[in-house]
């Protein structure tokens, strides 16, 4: 997810935007794709993509990519809005990092956590 994909510029989808905003991505990116229709394992997809844009594809038995969704890692999203996205999404990871025996991952976001947003020193 990109810094302009959402309702709210650099912010994560809100709860009340979520069914749609990441069902109607969902449809568009694998659902109607004819190759990534057919993506092994895209219930899993679909599960973690719903809940807030992030996911993991086997590429083969040893690598894997992981997109990430850190628009929910910034300091500018609203917990009551947002809620805990950004660490479901970090527990998510060190959960399927630590179970790689062997396995190779690329993570890749389409920006850093914090993007933007990060405080300066007085």
């Amino acid at each position: 997810m990109g810094n302009n994909d959402g309702k709210y510029h650099y912010l994560g989808i809100d709860q009340a935007d979520k069914q749609d905003y990441y069902g109607s991505f969902f449809s568009q990116w694998f659902t109607s794709h004819p190759k990534n229709s057919k993506i092994p394992k895209l219930a899993s997809i679909e599960k973690t993509f719903k809940e807030a844009g992030y996911y993991r594809v086997d590429i083969d038995d040893k690598l894997s990519v992981i997109a990430f969704n850190t628009l929910y890692m910034n300091n500018r999203n609203i917990a009551t809005k947002q809620g805990n996205e950004g660490q479901d999404q970090l527990d998510w990871l060190a959960d399927t990092l630590s179970k790689a025996n062997g396995r190779r991952f690329i993570i890749t976001n389409h920006m850093y956590p914090g993007a933007k947003f990060s405080k300066k020193a007085k």
